[in-house]
């Protein structure tokens, strides 16, 4: 990692954030407008894992043990940050993260995944997972995304719960390692957060939990929820830190000036 960013960045974190909830709205709109175009696609992206027999790679052991190895990881995540923000309250020091950035790290991961992907769409969408419908030797109906549905009581697919975890952990990640590094530290911390959440996500469809749609709107409204708590937490108007971490630059311009003799 290439240390902190250059005095001289043209993309401060605050400005990051607000482009991340641009690029999910309009993803939003476009994701939409796809599966309403093409509502075939859930079904084709499933088929390239399983069949009316099921998902085979769903009762595969390396396989089982690399999705409970994302779940670890990003509950783990949350649960370290949380472990560290309590020695910084018990023990005040210098920390890594200030408690302001692991307070939007604890509220993005209960907010996002916990509300409003397993809290609210999980729970009254209704639309059952891709092992539950007839097409994979179920029972069930397959149904649009764009739509609630009654094929599903509880625990539905719709949208991607574990999807919604380790996109928002990417998220966290980079939001807050962003204004540490350097642009080629940036560039890998990028590459790294995406591939987890984009590897962690598919893997969903592959067990037959969840079907391309889940997981696209997932990490879409992460998307949104992740970057606005993070401007809510730790930004105010003009993109000042109220978590007292300022830029090189914001603490040349609050030093006093020289006495003029």
């Amino acid at each position: 990692m290439a240390g902190p960013a250059a005095d001289e960045d043209l993309m401060p974190t605050h400005l990051l954030a607000r482009r991340m909830i641009e690029t999910a709205l309009l993803g939003l709109l476009a994701a939409a407008l796809f599966f309403a175009l093409f509502p075939g696609a859930d079904l084709a992206a499933s088929h390239l894992f399983g069949d009316a027999a099921g998902f085979p790679i769903a009762h595969d052991p390396p396989w089982i043990a690399l999705r409970y190895a994302f779940i670890a990881t990003s509950d783990g995540a949350i649960l370290g940050l949380a472990l560290v923000l309590i020695r910084n309250l018990l023990k005040p020091a210098s920390p890594l993260l200030t408690n302001a950035e692991i307070g939007f790290a604890l509220l993005a991961y209960t907010l996002g995944p916990g509300l409003v992907a397993n809290g609210i769409f999980k729970t009254f969408w209704g639309r059952a997972r891709p092992r539950e419908i007839v097409e994979f030797g179920g029972h069930h109906l397959f149904s649009s995304p764009l739509l609630p549905s009654h094929e599903c009581l509880s625990n539905c697919s719709f949208v991607s719960g574990e999807g919604s975890a380790v996109t928002c952990v990417a998220l966290i990640a980079v939001l807050l390692l962003w204004p540490r590094c350097g642009w080629r530290g940036r560039l890998a911390v990028v590459t790294a957060a995406s591939l987890y959440a984009a590897f962690g996500s598919i893997l969903r469809i592959a067990f037959g939990g969840h079907f391309l749609s889940d997981i696209i709107f997932a990490a879409l409204l992460m998307g949104v929820v992740v970057p606005a708590i993070y401007l809510g937490v730790l930004h105010v108007s003009g993109g000042q830190r109220v978590d007292g971490a300022t830029t090189a630059r914001q603490r040349r311009r609050a030093r006093p000036l020289p006495a003029v003799r």
